[in-house]
């Protein structure tokens, strides 16, 4: 599925990757659907009149967030997809919602389970909007409020190796980032588990692998050990096992579609 990208607000900017939405009028006998890690947090609508999504036997709310995937998921709709979302940069999920970020790595959380009035009437408003347009502003009003009433201080030294790692596409020395930053291992591991909500280290990996599948969706290589090689993977045979770990399926089945994979809707929202 292709997402239709909408505008984020300037001031958003510096906190979210993306804000999208998806409507699938049919869908398919098979429903279900890979998700994969990329390395971001985020926030989806699902409206209940066209359908619910589940993990496994897990019924979604129709407003949730959800943490940092540390391997790939399973995602069911039962009915059709009429979703609208945001993907949030790795450590912006506090600032938003006070809770460590890895509270919710590998799952999710009704948003009208959080303390505050706001959070508990923003999805009946969301079901009770009339279109997109409605939805999404009311959605923007909503992360304001969360911005403004959080006041999470602003952890630099979390937001320069994020920055860092990013840029490097994983493949740059931790112990030379910590230096650089003049904290320790286990300084930095503290401080992307409770911004970013998984350790650097995987984070890192991810960031590579993420890089990887950029190459191998636009099919810009000849052999997969191109890919491999270029990514800093050790061989062929790693760079597999990181793919299937990460996106549940081989870069094979991924580029002949034989899988249903949800392809990651990080990307970056245009005025």
């Amino acid at each position: 599925m292709i997402p239709e990208i909408l505008p984020v607000p300037e001031r958003l900017r510096p906190y979210i990757y993306s804000f999208w939405y998806v409507k699938q009028e049919s869908i398919p006998t098979e429903n279900t659907f890979i998700t994969m890690a990329d390395g971001s947090t985020g926030l989806i609508f699902q409206d209940p009149a066209a359908g619910t999504m589940r993990v496994g036997n897990r019924r979604l709310a129709p407003l949730y967030i959800y943490g940092q995937a540390s391997t790939w998921s399973a995602l069911s709709v039962d009915g059709h997809f009429d979703a609208i979302g945001v993907c949030f940069h790795p450590a912006a999920f506090r600032k938003f919602f006070k809770i460590p970020a890895d509270n919710l790595t590998d799952t999710c959380l009704d948003v009208s389970e959080i303390h505050s009035s706001a959070h508990r009437d923003i999805s009946v408003r969301l079901i009770d909007g009339n279109n997109l347009k409605e939805r999404a502003g009311m959605l923007i009003t909503y992360l304001d409020a969360c911005l403004a009433t959080n006041m999470i201080k602003q952890d630099l030294v979390t937001d320069i190796a994020v920055s860092s790692i990013i840029s490097s596409a994983g493949n740059l020395s931790l112990p030379d980032l910590q230096k650089r930053l003049h904290i320790s291992e286990r300084s930095l591991e503290r401080r992307f588990k409770e911004n970013v909500g998984i350790s650097a280290r995987l984070f890192a990996r991810i960031c590579r692998f993420q890089d990887a599948i950029r190459q191998v969706r636009g099919q810009n290589f000849e052999k997969l050990s191109d890919i491999a090689y270029q990514n800093g993977y050790a061989d062929q045979s790693h760079f597999i096992r990181s793919f299937r770990s990460f996106a549940g399926c081989s870069p094979n089945q991924y580029i002949n579609q034989t899988v249903r994979v949800l392809d990651s809707f990080k990307q970056d929202s245009g005025n």
